[in-house]
């Protein structure tokens, strides 16, 4: 992904706000990512979309980075829980801690831990989605967050 967000953003511009919302699919064991790790590959991504020159008239750039809402431990015991594997539940949960710090200091970026939201969470039937509550409780923190109004 890393890769193609210049062409991508590029290919969007001229642009006021570029939202990111990863971590979920990042904490599949076969890639063998800590939440550390996960962190640390959005940054990269932040930071490249930061420097691609596809802002509005030149303007500021403006980067709302959302944590997803993390998968449930009950996964773990769900049929498929192999498709996501072992201890995918505590990398996602640790994404925010991790991420928050690497952010804070980068002009331009916004941060938002969608798991603080009331009402936001993954549905128990597969652990990871999220449920028409936290769909409504995301979209709500969005529309804040794009019109100005404080986002938590």
């Amino acid at each position: 992904m890393w890769l193609l967000i210049n062409p991508i953003l590029m290919s969007h511009a001229p642009l006021d706000t570029v939202t990111i919302m990863l971590g979920t699919n990042d904490s599949k064991a076969r890639f063998g990512c800590s939440s550390y790790l996960i962190a640390l590959g959005i940054t990269r991504l932040v930071k490249k979309a930061l420097r691609t020159e596809c802002w509005r008239d030149n303007a500021h750039p403006d980067v709302l980075v959302i944590v997803p809402p993390s998968i449930t431990p009950e996964y773990d015991k769900l049929k498929f829980r192999e498709e996501m594997g072992p201890g995918c539940h505590e990398r996602c949960a640790g994404i925010a801690a991790q991420l928050e710090p690497m952010l804070k200091d980068l002009p331009g970026v916004r941060f938002l831990d969608a798991n603080l939201l009331p009402g936001a969470g993954c549905s128990p039937v597969d652990g990871m989605h999220l449920t028409p509550e936290a769909h409504k409780a995301v979209a709500e923190a969005l529309k804040n967050a794009l019109t100005g109004v404080t986002l938590l």
